[in-house]
């Protein structure tokens, strides 16, 4: 440009004219601009827009530029944008709103305008579009609580461009206010019997001030009290003093949690004040160290009860435990327990420093205090190396007269028993083996190792800690005893799915009973049903039930009666490879086998197929050409411990599912892990029925039995009703959840598996010992010891003589059971949580009456 004046005017024409015209406005828009108002405005055409500059020297135009009013739309921002939050239903959520541009007549259709509305939390670079829309309004929800926030909005016409967007606007979403969530009952202690604390954690209190109130009822009572006492304990706790504690109530226990916006109760908590007995640690406890003259020194250790404890009265009886290590270990060793409260301590290290502690329970129910604080004490190394030789002679004189002693007591037969056991049960029976459960144990302490008559060893599995699955007995007593399966309880939904999660597809239905008979009676039932077939067929041997309808299915002549049974049951022969007709010498899934000779091999069974073909004759003259079933025990229990040969019970299952019948197995003895390598029989041989019963120790002693199987099966009673008042009841689904927990954490079942083993080959140790065991038999704690005259002819012992072994057993502290056809088996079904040293106790008592026996034969 030269420095003359310039004149730059704007020219344009319309589409489709030839005509000029100059720029209406050069005022409106400021400099080196042109404002074409309404009436140089028409949306329906085409502008042709050159600008040219013109001086002195001469003049130069722009380039052309072609101009749709519609496609160069940019309106202004939108204004008047507003933000509030608020709260509904416990979420926060944002109202934004705002107007169109000051120029648009947004009231006029000529004008339809879209909106972009976006926001980003302040600390946050990335933005995020929340609405794209035409109205001028829009509420956003899902916002996270105590964060602020940054909002703006543009906007744009149909076919224009976005505008910019308008000016910034921020707002803080307030803290978000809910109701509490639930507290948790941490635990409740009474450190004496007479009063007892609860203690809960508070949980989120919603951003609200919260109070929180301990509510309780009483065992059979509807009236509902609140905490006694907030400050005692300290901060969320309820002390209960003497007059507001019973030992004989199980308090049902709260804790509600309430703010502005609601409130929350904490799951209920079940207390019996026996069961959370937690003393303080004992007090006043002083170590001395004490040397008598040309002796070592020795530690002597005396304490008082804790202060709280009154065990003069009786009311308290405690149990303590004394722990010490040296100062440098860090493995402490148990020195002490009982109920004295002082100890002696011989044979420490002079020269080393020990630290002791000490802690109490009580003696039945409870649980340990605290440890005392630590106490040290420094042995002096100030001896002779004479004592340490007197102490040594002393010591090998006192082993010998122990070894003297034991011999005497071997040769005298246990004679002296008779003078502290008398016949079970008795009054001198002195106490009760806690890792037993309440089972006598030792009879060298006036105790019992196993009960029986016959069956109760199988009933009760003997938990180690008995605790949870009397709790969980409680506090259903203390909530709802009785519901029929009309009226479907939690309990029983929860049971039932924990114990179908222990067997295997397609078994996944279960029927809850009250016992064997009843479940094997649901079993034939179900078979018939669904089959449409009547016979049902079971091996000669076997137990099933004492009903009328399952006496059937058992063949054993004393549980007989002279009344009609058994329309539809067939028996078939046993394959028993001690005692029929083909043997076995290597055909049991067991430690053990036989010692009868025959051609079969390690890896071939020969006398497992003459049992089947034996079974094919069964099934091809006894029975119509199809049948309603099969049922037979994984190991047979009152017979004996008999088992069959490997693979029998799969080829047997094949042959019946042929004739369109079902196979039943019954788990009433086997099951729950007895067997010790699987948690079921059936697991053992390889198969999978298609109805499993269950009974006796399903509920370690409590009445109840179960019948699983498949769902196909289980709809063929769906046509009818099927129902038991009592099966399933809440109490007894409770109960059985809880031993299912006891067998797991307990490691019942690995346990049968090691201690069964040891004890098969101690008692075959036996067997091979004396003439008058033909057979030792079984599977992990189902065991068998089978009596014979001799081992070659295999004649059962005389009952009166397997009478006479019993009763010496008996009166030295072991009670076995006895089965058989002839009786003539000792069935050995110990609890399961039965240890190797028990078993030492209980083989050397048996080797001892069978001692006695050879001893009277040989006087006769």
């Amino acid at each position: 440009m030269g420095d003359s004046l310039t004149i730059i005017p704007l020219f344009y024409s319309k589409d489709s004219e030839e005509k000029m015209y100059e720029c209406p406005d050069y005022l409106t828009s400021g400099p080196n601009s042109c404002y074409f108002d309404k009436n140089h405005t028409n949306p329906w055409t085409t502008y042709i827009i050159t600008v040219t500059a013109t001086n002195e020297i001469g003049s130069n135009s722009s380039d052309p530029q072609h101009v749709d009013v519609t496609s160069i739309v940019q309106p202004d921002a939108p204004v008047n944008l507003s933000l509030e939050t608020n709260i509904s239903a416990n979420l926060s959520y944002l109202w934004a709103k705002w107007s169109p541009p000051p120029l648009a007549d947004a009231s006029s259709n000529l004008h339809v305008y879209h909106y972009e509305l976006r926001l980003k939390p302040e600390e946050k670079e990335e933005w995020e579009t929340v609405s794209v829309g035409m109205q001028t309004h829009y509420e956003v929800s899902s916002l996270k609580a105590g964060v602020k926030y940054i909002v703006q909005v543009r906007c744009m016409l149909d076919l224009g461009e976005w505008s910019e967007w308008s000016s910034e606007r921020s707002i803080q979403i307030p803290k978000e206010q809910l109701p509490p969530e639930k507290p948790i009952i941490i635990k409740c202690r009474s450190p004496e019997k007479e009063t007892f604390t609860c203690w809960w954690k508070p949980a989120s209190d919603g951003g609200l001030l919260t109070k929180h109130t301990l509510l309780y009822s009483k065992e059979g009572e509807e009236k509902v009290y609140e905490c006694p006492d907030y400050k005692t304990a300290g901060p969320n706790s309820c002390y209960f003093n003497k007059k507001h504690t019973s030992f004989w109530t199980i308090y049902n226990i709260t804790v509600r949690a309430t703010n502005e916006m609601g409130s929350n109760v904490s799951d209920p908590h079940y207390v019996d004040v026996t069961y959370i007995v937690q003393p303080d640690p004992p007090v006043n406890i002083t170590l001395e160290l004490k040397k008598s003259i040309k002796r070592k020194p020795y530690l002597v250790l005396t304490w008082s009860p804790p202060p709280l404890a009154d065990v003069r009265s009786g009311w308290l009886t405690l149990e303590y435990e004394l722990r010490l290590k040296p100062e440098e270990g860090e493995e402490w060793e148990t020195i002490f327990v009982g109920q004295q409260t002082q100890c002696k301590m011989f044979s420490l290290n002079p020269g080393k420093r020990y630290i002791v502690q000490i802690h109490c329970k009580p003696d039945h129910h409870g649980l340990w205090s605290e440890w005392s604080p630590e106490m040290y004490i420094e042995i002096p190394t100030d001896f002779r190396v004479k004592d340490m030789v007197v102490w040594i002679i002393v010591g090998v004189l006192s082993s010998l007269i122990c070894l003297i002693m034991s011999w005497i007591m071997i040769m005298k037969g246990y004679r002296m028993m008779a003078f502290i056991l008398p016949p079970v049960p008795g009054p001198k029976i002195k106490g009760i083996d806690t890792h037993l459960l309440e089972v006598p144990l030792d009879s060298r302490n006036g105790k019992v190792l196993s009960p029986s008559k016959q069956k109760c060893l199988l009933v009760i599995l003997y938990l180690k800690n008995t605790k949870k699955v009397t709790m969980a007995t409680q506090k259903q007593l203390a909530r709802l005893w009785h519901t029929t399966n009309i009226y479907m309880y939690p309990a029983i939904h929860e049971y039932a799915e924990k114990l179908t999660s222990l067997f295997p597809d397609p078994l996944k239905v279960v029927y809850l009973t009250n016992s064997g008979s009843e479940a094997n009676d649901l079993a034939m039932f179900m078979a018939r049903l669904h089959t449409r077939n009547f016979d049902i067929i079971s091996l000669r041997g076997g137990y099933h039930g004492g009903s009328p309808y399952t006496l059937g299915l058992t063949s054993l002549t004393h549980y007989k009666h002279g009344v009609a049974n058994g329309f539809g049951c067939t028996t078939t022969m046993l394959p028993d490879v001690f005692r029929g007709p083909w043997g076995g010498s290597h055909c049991r899934d067991s430690p053990v086998q036989t010692v009868r000779k025959c051609s079969c091999t390690e890896v071939a069974c020969l006398a497992k197929d003459q049992y089947i073909e034996q079974f094919k004759d069964t099934l091809n003259t006894s029975v119509p050409k199809t049948v309603a079933g099969f049922i037979a025990e994984p190991i047979q229990g009152v017979n004996g411990a008999v088992q069959y040969p490997r693979n029998f019970l799969k080829e047997a299952y094949q042959l019946i599912r042929e004739k369109g019948g079902l196979c039943i197995s019954d788990e009433v003895q086997t099951g729950f892990g007895r067997t010790g390598s699987h948690f079921w029989g059936f697991q053992t041989h390889g198969v999978v029925p298609d109805i499993v019963t269950l009974a006796k120790g399903i509920g370690n002693g409590f009445p109840m039995a179960a019948v699983v199987t498949t769902k196909e099966i289980a709809s063929s009673l769906a046509e009818n009703l099927h129902f038991n008042t009592f099966g399933g009841n809440p109490l007894a689904c409770v109960v059985g959840a809880a031993v299912l927990d006891a067998i797991e954490e307990d490691g019942l079942q690995k346990n049968s598996e090691d201690v069964g083993t040891y004890m098969l080959l101690e008692l075959a140790k036996l067997r091979d010992k004396f003439e008058i065991i033909g057979d030792v038999r079984g599977k992990g704690l189902m065991i068998g010891v089978e009596m014979v005259t001799d081992k070659d002819n295999r004649h059962p012992l005389p009952a009166e003589e397997i009478s006479q072994i019993w009763e010496d057993c008996k009166d030295m502290g072991v009670l076995i059971g006895r089965g058989g056809l002839y009786s003539q088996t000792f069935r050995i079904k110990p609890p399961m949580c039965i240890t190797k040293s028990d078993v030492d106790f209980a083989v050397e008592v048996f080797c001892t009456a069978l001692q006695r026996h050879v001893e009277r034969a040989a006087a006769k």
